[in-house]
């Protein structure tokens, strides 16, 4: 998912801060991270209902068991 929304983000921003005598890891950090804060969203809510989900099928299972 975070690949998909790197390749959408415009080289030209990461140009812009090199030319302002930003580092890369500055450019990152400042520019491109902040961009990015949809698709960490995104990833957060998707992973946590996936987890969700791993726990709540063998809480049942094993519930259904001990009773």
């Amino acid at each position: 998912m975070f690949s998909g929304f790197l390749r959408s983000i415009s080289r030209e921003l990461d140009e812009a801060g090199a030319i302002d005598g930003a580092s890369s890891l500055k450019v990152f950090w400042r520019i491109i991270f902040p961009l990015m804060r949809p698709a960490t969203a995104s990833v957060v809510v998707v992973t946590a209902l996936w987890t969700w989900n791993d726990f709540l099928s063998p809480l049942i299972i094993w519930a259904r068991r001990t009773a």
